[in-house]
């Protein structure tokens, strides 16, 4: 999410205010170095995502453990420095589930963790239901 302000330059403590408000109402918790994801889907109907951002100068590498079906996928990005990386978990799991057309299906759950500098991750996760379409995102779970 982007956002642009147009404040009053003549009211320097308006303007003041208003950055420290959106702050800490839109830039959302500190990053940290690990987070876990609660169920997810990645079937038919569902767009399961996983975006991560590095607000470091210096690139960090990201280890993705995917929990699908009794199985563990594991996945490493470098992410760059200043940067936002986008995962389309679908593309990973799918595949996987394919072979095993009798698993439990597409169900999943993650756990992210950063080395060489805190990141910020979440989850978008787009849907078809029912002849509608929906989404919902989340930050991650960091114990705080």
């Amino acid at each position: 999410m982007s956002l642009a302000i147009n404040a009053d330059e003549r009211r320097p403590a308006y303007r003041k205010t208003w950055e420290a408000i959106l702050y800490t109402k839109l830039v959302g918790p500190a990053s940290q170095s690990v987070y876990s994801f609660a169920e997810g889907q990645t079937g038919t109907n569902f767009n399961d995502w996983l975006t991560l951002q590095n607000p470091n100068s210096t690139p960090v590498v990201a280890a993705i453990t995917i929990f699908a079906d009794n199985t563990i996928i594991q996945k490493e990005l470098t992410l760059p420095a200043h940067s936002r990386t986008s995962v389309l978990i679908n593309s990973i799991v799918n595949p996987i589930v394919a072979v095993y057309p009798s698993s439990a299906g597409y169900t999943v759950s993650m756990d992210v963790q950063s080395f060489g500098g805190p990141i910020v991750a979440e989850r978008p996760l787009y849907f078809t239901f029912k002849g509608g379409t929906g989404a919902s995102d989340i930050i991650g779970y960091t114990g705080h």
